[in-house]
């Protein structure tokens, strides 16, 4: 499976397009993983361990960049007949849903 190069650049610039603030804990920019601050990253961690405690989705990218996209697009043409394997997830599996997940 090939990977793809987050732009950390653009989701600065723009976080609100590919992250919907209900992801982050309120006050915590999010940057370039060897930017963040210690107390940064244990929020971001709590936040999303409360989530995923009260039954919703952790974290959610609300878009994808288009070089992410392509380079996923490739990567779908080149394996278009396997099967998903363990772990991956679609397209439809990764939509935005909370109302999906179980109210805890």
């Amino acid at each position: 499976m090939k990977k793809g190069h987050v732009p950390w650049t653009e989701i600065q610039r723009d976080r609100d397009s590919y992250i919907k603030p209900k992801y982050l804990p309120e006050g915590v920019a999010l940057k370039q993983y060897y930017h963040l601050h210690w107390e940064d990253v244990d929020s971001i961690l709590e936040h999303w361990a409360w989530r995923q405690a009260t039954g919703k989705v952790p974290f959610h990218f609300r878009k994808m960049a288009n070089a992410i996209q392509q380079n996923e697009r490739a990567s779908e043409e080149d394996n278009a007949n396997a099967d998903t394997e363990p772990g991956e997830e679609t397209e439809e599996d990764l939509l935005d849903n909370d109302d999906s997940q179980s109210e805890g």
